[in-house]
């Protein structure tokens, strides 16, 4: 019922400011090592024709 002390202490120390220009830069979609760039996608496939219910009389 009593908490260890190992569970509260703090690993990590956070560094009062952030350095400029130290951080990698990553680019995604940037096609590297490829020969030649991708052909674009195909265009989507057109919308559906709009389906229009039609109410049927049934005969008496």
């Amino acid at each position: 019922d009593e908490a260890l002390v190992e569970d509260q202490v703090r690993v990590e120390v956070l560094p009062s400011k952030t350095e400029v220009g130290c951080a990698e830069r990553f680019t995604v979609g940037d096609g590297v090592g490829a020969e030649s760039p991708l052909p674009p996608p195909p265009p989507p496939p057109p919308p559906h024709a709009a389906i229009t219910n039609r109410a049927v009389k049934a005969k008496k």
